[in-house]
């Protein structure tokens, strides 16, 4: 959500407001700040055991700084962020297209969908319509969104050309193995974050596998690119070594994978994407 508001968000002249360099930027200096608790937060909260493991006000301040009062439906293309509801304990979807959607402070939007159970505070969207009360990261429901965004898409454009592109990540976690017993119960608990998040990718990939192969009025080729990362206690570690161990992950996959991105390239190139667009 960060980098999508970020990406699509207008400056004065209607150029984006921000390169990807710049949020590459962003999430390297700002990273240590929003994942880093105080010492009195720790106490109160026996580090993340009666409470979230960070405070949320770092991350209103940080929001605010790069989106100020922007709505969203200020953003230059239609987009969708998937968040959980605490009221329905449900998935709901905020789309910039819908009438009350688009009059959402982009902001506490960002921050809600990335308001990790457990991680950070769920956040509080005002207003007086149904969709105000408390939201937070929609991972534990939809960790990837993209046939979901295929589908919506599908309502406004049912002829349509759609080239869909998933990027996210693939968290690794070794199960212990014991003669032929794969680990007891502390070894599976320690596991089922990466077992759901990588099942629900893996759901994704398939119902898009088989959405390309329907003979239907709409034209769809899928692509998922997911660097495997380690599930070891770093994924809310802003530390600079963090940081760039991250980023040396990223390199690596992508020269591994090189031929399959040109290829997701030339064809959102070809579909109507701008040059200009496709270097962002």
């Amino acid at each position: 959500s960060i980098i999508t508001v970020g990406l699509l968000l207008r400056d004065s002249n209607g150029r984006p407001r921000y390169s990807a360099d710049a949020l590459i930027d962003a999430y390297t200096d700002l990273a240590q700040e929003v994942m880093n608790a105080p010492l009195y937060h720790r106490v109160f909260t026996l580090s993340g055991i009666l409470g979230p493991h960070f405070p949320n006000r770092t991350r209103f301040v940080v929001a605010h700084e790069m989106f100020g009062d922007a709505r969203f439906g200020e953003l230059r293309r239609p987009a969708m962020i998937p968040v959980l509801s605490r009221k329905e304990f449900g998935l709901e979807t905020f789309c910039n297209w819908d009438t009350l959607d688009a009059n959402v402070f982009v902001g506490p939007l960002v921050a809600a969908a990335t308001s990790a159970p457990t991680y950070f505070p769920a956040v509080l969207l005002k207003g007086d319509d149904t969709r105000a009360g408390l939201y937070a990261d929609a991972g534990l429901i939809i960790i990837d969104p993209a046939h979901l965004a295929f589908l919506r898409a599908l309502q406004q454009y049912p002829r349509g050309d759609f080239v869909v592109v998933s990027l996210g990540a693939k968290h690794i976690h070794d199960i212990s193995r014991r003669g032929e017993v794969s680990g007891g119960a502390l070894d599976w608990l320690g596991a089922i974050k990466s077992i759901v998040g990588n099942g629900q990718k893996n759901l994704t990939t398939s119902v898009l596998d088989i959405l390309e192969t329907i003979d239907t009025s709409y034209r769809l080729k899928s692509f998922r690119f997911a660097p495997a990362i380690p599930w070891d206690g770093t994924q809310f570690d802003g530390s600079p070594e963090n940081i760039a161990r991250l980023k040396q992950l990223a390199r690596d996959y992508i020269a591994d994978h090189r031929e399959e991105l040109d290829a997701a390239l030339d064809l959102l190139h070809d579909r109507g994407v701008s040059a200009d667009d496709r270097g962002r």
